[in-house]
């Protein structure tokens, strides 16, 4: 029997599913080469072989996420050695191209010194762009007229073969941020990230929970018994949110999960699971800035089997403002 428990403030109980197994497929951005207007003239990723790359998107009025993050990478690259920082290329992206050209970029990236790079395009390109790291931006207009801009705020990094290797926090620590970024080189992607896309069996899914409120439950044909449970709730974005996994298992462990926005594109969020004792797995995570006070996603847990293939079970969140 394969027991999980995800614990929550409450249970309810989920249907019990039938026997019929469904598939899906998993997509999995794996980075990979664009080109884009810059400050430079024109960035192509493949002119940057042989260099470490870290991509960031954001904009020049953000007023608090971007400039930080852009000190934070400046005060990095000015803790390398000199080899390190002519081996090391920063990238800024804007996603406000109503408002952002190459030449107001060029004078907000000069003030954080050199081996800056800026640029900016259409929503399409920007949208290809983000599509390649799973990353998102959505441009509203707020009650008082003004343009709100959110969007994902990870920093890509790539090594010097062009592989896209690691993502990095915003908010890390400056340890993290140099630690991470002199260590691109040593790192590569694993075989299942460098496939786009997987087609996986899914066991089944609990219909009548809201992981955002309380405990689901999912018990399969076996009788194999899923439960789940993410905290705080209800679950909010912009908010440190963690998922607790304890297994009961002879053959699948649990991996990851995968949030979908039904809603609205939120981009990829998908948390590992770490193993957190003999029977518990756990993570963290947070969920981007949306512009509705209320948003539904589609939560996967992702399994694994000892030969490698992968399997799911569906739960259902609901995240509020």
């Amino acid at each position: 029997m394969i027991k999980f428990i995800l614990t929550f403030l409450f249970i309810m109980q989920s249907n019990v599913a039938g026997s019929k197994e469904n598939k899906f497929t998993l997509y999995t951005p794996t980075g990979g080469d664009f080109s884009i207007p810059s400050t430079e003239g024109t960035f192509h990723t493949r002119n940057v072989r042989g260099k470490n790359l870290v991509l960031f998107f954001g904009f020049s009025r953000c007023p608090d996420v971007c400039p930080l993050t852009l000190r934070n990478l400046k005060r990095m690259r000015d803790s390398l050695s000199e080899a390190q920082r002519k081996n090391l290329h920063i990238l800024f992206i804007s996603v406000d191209n109503k408002r952002d050209d190459v030449r107001n970029l060029k004078n907000y990236i000069s003030k954080f010194g050199q081996g800056f790079e800026a640029g900016t395009d259409s929503d399409e390109k920007l949208n290809k762009i983000m599509k390649l790291f799973g990353a998102r931006f959505a441009r509203v207009t707020g009650t008082a007229g003004n343009i709100i801009i959110d969007h994902t705020t990870s920093l890509f990094l790539i090594n010097s073969r062009g592989e896209w290797v690691d993502t990095l926090r915003s908010d890390a620590s400056g340890s993290e941020y140099a630690d991470s970024v002199s260590t691109i080189d040593q790192k590569t992607k694993q075989n299942r990230e460098l496939k786009r896309s997987i087609e996986i069996t899914e066991l089944g899914q609990s219909k009548n929970c809201d992981l955002g409120s309380g405990i689901c439950s999912y018990k399969h044909v076996d009788h194999s018994e899923y439960k789940v449970r993410i905290s705080p709730v209800p679950v909010k974005t912009e908010r440190n949110l963690h998922v607790e996994v304890d297994v009961n298992s002879n053959g699948l462990m649990p991996v990851e999960l995968d949030f979908e926005g039904i809603d609205v594109n939120m981009g990829l969020i998908r948390p590992k699971l770490l193993k957190a004792g003999s029977q518990k797995y756990k993570s963290g995570f947070s969920l981007p800035v949306c512009e509705l006070k209320e948003m539904r996603w589609k939560v996967r847990l992702i399994l694994q089997d000892p030969s490698g293939a992968l399997f799911s079970v569906l739960f259902h969140m609901k995240s509020r403002d």
